[in-house]
């Protein structure tokens, strides 16, 4: 990607998104549809967000316990891996997993709908395809990365305590002072990023599927320009929320 071809894909977003958000509100809503893609895009993804979460868990766990014992404050094991998911980890590492399994599938899906000139056949029966193709696919993603983000956060303590019980530290210890650490605000600020994650890899994927041109290997380009996108947005918009956040308290 050069440049210019950066310079269009943004550009481009920008003028998707915005009839995209018009295309959301716009009737009939396709109910069916899009309980079709939370199924794809969250029931099917807990697999592999389980197997990341308990080991992102027990790792991360490994190294607090390897760093507060330096300063006798084991104590804050629990406290401090449940506080690190609940307003980064849960969040950015479901993104990145969806982007990976989720935001390829669409885009390779919607690419290849586009150059064997499936799209263009939606349009000669009336039928939008950013309303069809698009918009069930956004709201999925939207809907089901919150929900991924507690299955996270449950699968990744209970990797945590799995790691801390290596070093002595029981379960009832892990989770001492956990609520007195973890609020309502850090919650939701994981929700809040977590929708804005979807919605960013859902527009992404979108966007670059519908731009493909030409043959199958054009698709496969796209496809892995829309996950190098989706991967930056996401620390972007990490970044971004998290600054208002911390702005607002």
């Amino acid at each position: 990607m050069n440049f210019i071809g950066l310079i269009r894909d943004i550009a481009g977003i920008f003028i998707f998104s915005f009839q995209l958000f018009k295309e959301i509100f716009r009737p009939p809503y396709r109910i069916s549809l899009i309980l079709r893609e939370i199924e794809f895009a969250g029931v099917k993804s807990l697999p592999i967000i389980a197997l990341t979460s308990v080991f992102l868990g027990m790792v991360f766990t490994l190294h607090s316990i390897r760093a507060l014992s330096l300063a006798r404050m084991e104590m804050l094991v629990g406290p401090s891996v449940m506080l690190s998911f609940a307003r980064e980890l849960a969040s950015g590492f479901g993104g990145l997993i969806i982007t990976g399994r989720v935001g390829s599938a669409y885009c390779s899906k919607i690419g290849t709908m586009k150059v064997t000139e499936q799209i263009d056949a939606l349009y000669l029966m009336g039928i939008s395809p950013v309303h069809y193709v698009a918009v069930p696919k956004v709201l999925a993603l939207m809907i089901s990365m919150p929900l991924i983000y507690f299955f996270f956060i449950i699968l990744g303590m209970i990797g945590g305590i799995i790691s801390a019980q290596a070093y002595g530290i029981d379960p009832s210890m892990f989770l001492k002072d956990v609520h007195s650490w973890v609020g309502i605000s850090d919650i939701l600020l994981g929700i809040a990023k977590s929708m804005s994650f979807g919605l960013a890899i859902g527009i992404t994927s979108c966007y670059f599927g519908f731009s493909a041109r030409g043959s199958s290997e054009a698709v496969g380009e796209r496809t892995t320009e829309s996950i190098v996108f989706a991967t930056v947005m996401i620390f972007i918009l990490n970044y971004i929320i998290s600054r208002i956040y911390y702005l607002i308290r």
